[in-house]
């Protein structure tokens, strides 16, 4: 794996060796969860292609959510992030140009899939509000009303839900748009695998 003596794709005047070595380890590895985040995006493009309905959409959603967020998490820090930690993330953000704007900054969707269990047990607590609950639900159109056998009509709530026509998730009270955060990540991999392919050796 040759990534420790990398050290000419970063300015070296203010960073040290070893730094310069880790910021190349972190290349490496958003270079290749942007690849699996790519393949499941390919994975729910070519189902929908097809017509394809099932709840296994699901799957592949969730897990291309899972791998941007790693990427987000390589990319952006946290609150309790320390000053060397945020300042790595900076300079291969400045890399890789990618902006503050940036949909991989998102923390709604970077946190999507985050104590799932814990949102599902505040989201079905009774409210007193008049609706139905749809635990899972593929579709082309959002519906805003479900109109029941017996003639009776509620709006309705989705622990899940995924418009084939908007490549739109929803999870209980939150809403990700998936097309712009893989947008990104076709960049983010393409500028990564090109940082590293122009390094001498970079694969030996």
């Amino acid at each position: 794996m040759g990534y420790l003596t990398r050290n000419k794709v970063f300015h070296k005047g203010k960073v040290d060796d070893w730094e310069v070595s880790a910021d190349l380890f972190f290349l490496g590895e958003i270079e290749m969860q942007a690849q699996f985040a790519a393949c499941s995006y390919g994975e729910i493009a070519e189902r929908v292609e097809q017509g394809n309905k099932d709840v296994g959409l699901f799957a592949f959603c969730h897990m291309f959510l899972v791998f941007s967020g790693n990427i987000s998490k390589l990319l952006f820090c946290n609150g309790s992030s320390s000053s060397s930690e945020r300042e790595r993330r900076r300079r291969i953000r400045n890399r890789l140009g990618v902006s503050r704007e940036s949909s991989l900054a998102d923390r709604a969707s970077r946190n999507y899939m985050e104590h799932f269990d814990e949102r599902m047990e505040r989201y079905l607590k009774p409210k007193g509000d008049r609706c139905i609950t749809i635990p899972r639900l593929i579709v082309d159109e959002e519906p805003e009303v479900i109109t029941l056998d017996d003639g009776r009509s509620f709006p309705p709530k989705f622990l899940r839900l995924f418009n084939v026509s908007t490549f739109e998730l929803i999870l209980y009270d939150q809403r990700v748009a998936l097309n712009p955060i893989y947008e990104e990540v076709c960049i983010v991999q393409e500028r990564a695998k090109a940082l590293i392919e122009s390094l001498p050796d970079a694969r030996g």
